[in-house]
């Protein structure tokens, strides 16, 4: 019986959390399978914490408040998500 997998982004079957390095693996694995077809734009080379970063200047831009954002990220202090 598959457990509740609830409290994990990433999670096996089994409901045990995956590696974070597993999925940044699987990432670049995906990356490089796009960039290897000839009829597509090339993507950049990027990890899976880069997308942390892309979401939340995401939602700067989208006009979402400072203190919002940190609070989504689990950031204690604003100045935190503002600075990085």
């Amino acid at each position: 019986m598959d457990k509740d997998v609830d409290g994990y982004v990433f999670a096996t079957r089994w409901g045990e959390p995956v590696q974070p390095g597993t999925v940044s693996s699987l990432m670049v694995a995906l990356i490089k399978e796009h960039n290897d077809r000839e009829d597509v734009e090339p993507l950049p080379h990027a990890r899976l914490h880069d997308l942390r970063h892309v979401h939340a200047t995401t939602l700067l831009l989208a006009g979402v408040p400072v203190h919002g954002v940190a609070v989504r990220l689990g950031h204690a202090d604003p100045v935190v998500t503002l600075r990085v």
